[in-house]
């Protein structure tokens, strides 16, 4: 079998040139596959030229009209050779590949839609002061340095989003483990240091790119814009292009004996000292690599961008991208790649239907390498779902 493609404005179609049975089934699912990844979620397939449609291609079009709707696509057959349309029309599947309606989108930027949220969105934001707790039920993200346990002993890297919490725990090539929400049971994470977000988003933006990506600071400012705020919390699920980040190791050396309450603060000063960053030191307390890591997979990504005085967050921001007064602090957690639904979609459920069918591989804190000729530069991605919402207020204690 030869496949054609052909770039549409409402999808994408694929024009078949033989048979589909058992020895080109396999060469079309391929093809599908790789149009799930590029985001693609509505295909025609055009059939004029297919004079033999075999069972198995049969089970091959059924299964991806199954995969294609629930994310919110679907899988039409245009222009069927007599014999598809015999063959097709026989086992009562004619109507199944009918072409699905196109959902509203409204453009926000070459590449992107958008779509409003019910209700006004909106969150509170919080940084925590070292040593308390923060449970992440349903409307609560976060990310930041912590553990699950009560002392500071063992901490990593955090990012909490809707009744998930999850961890890296310290040390070279370790895999994030998470909690969640069940029953009366609740997600708990005790800080050294980070942000909690309490709300909703307001908006839900669709994104698409071709390589080398979207970069993470362009994707915070379309928040920014989409929410018509300076300050906004975001999520994100998306393809990535290649994530630029740095995961704990180790904290340096501090005293021993302290009780919990003053092992917390100990634990957060040596974060915020700069200690951290000494060099050599750094090179044992600070997983990173120079390059991009992570290509091809999800990522589920959650922090705040502010475009303004950031206030009592100051101290947990960092500049982001290359716009002057622009500032961010993300975590991402990684995924094998898995295709999520079209169009306008809730976060919660996407992201209940992601940690029950996948185990994240793992979680950086998302940084920027400009270093001159060598930098890896920021993190991007080629596609997916963004969802913000504004800042209304801002709590918080400095260290």
């Amino acid at each position: 079998m030869h496949l054609e493609r052909m770039e549409e404005q409402t999808g994408l179609a694929l024009v078949l040139h033989g048979r589909l049975d058992a020895g080109s089934c396999r060469h079309l699912e391929d093809a599908l596959e790789d149009a799930l990844r590029q985001g693609a979620h509505r295909v025609a397939l055009d059939m004029e030229d297919v004079p033999f449609l075999s069972s198995l291609g049969i089970r091959s079009l059924m299964l991806y009209e199954k995969t294609l709707r629930e994310l919110g696509g679907g899988l039409s057959i245009r222009r069927p050779s007599s014999f598809v349309r015999e063959i097709l029309g026989m086992v009562g599947l004619s109507a199944l590949f009918a072409a699905p309606e196109s959902p509203p989108e409204e453009p926000l930027g070459e590449g992107t839609a958008r779509y409003d949220l019910e209700g006004p969105g909106g969150f509170e934001a919080e940084t925590i002061a070292p040593g308390e707790a923060r449970a992440f039920g349903p409307g609560v993200w976060g990310l930041g340095l912590g553990s699950f346990e009560g002392a500071p002993a063992a901490l990593g890297e955090i990012l909490g989003a809707e009744g998930f919490a999850l961890m890296l725990p310290p040390g070279e090539g370790g895999t994030p483990d998470f909690m969640a929400a069940s029953g009366d049971f609740v997600p708990t994470v005790h800080f050294a240091s980070g942000m909690v977000f309490r709300g909703e988003p307001s908006v839900c933006l669709r994104f698409t790119e071709d390589l080398p990506g979207i970069p993470l600071s362009r994707l915070a400012r379309r928040a920014l814009e989409a929410t018509e705020s300076s300050r906004a919390a975001v999520a994100l699920l998306g393809e990535t292009a290649g994530l630029v980040g740095a995961s704990l190791n180790a904290l340096p050396p501090g005293e021993e004996g302290l009780p919990p309450s003053e092992g917390w603060r100990d634990a957060a000063g040596r974060i915020g000292d700069g200690g951290l960053f000494s060099f050599p030191e750094v090179r044992d307390r600070l997983s990173f690599r120079p390059e991009k890591r992570y290509d091809r997979h999800l990522v589920l990504a959650v922090g705040v961008a502010a475009a303004t005085d950031p206030g009592t967050l100051g101290p947990q921001l960092r500049p982001l991208g290359e716009e002057p007064g622009f500032w961010g602090h993300f975590h991402g957690a990684v995924f094998p790649f898995r295709a999520i639904p079209q169009g306008k979609v809730a976060f919660r459920p996407v992201l209940e239907n992601l940690l029950n069918a996948l185990a994240p591989v793992g979680l950086l804190h998302l940084l920027e390498d400009r270093r001159p000729i060598s930098g890896a530069g920021e993190s991007a991605f080629l596609n997916g779902a963004l969802w913000a919402g504004p800042l209304r207020g801002t709590e918080g204690r400095s260290r």
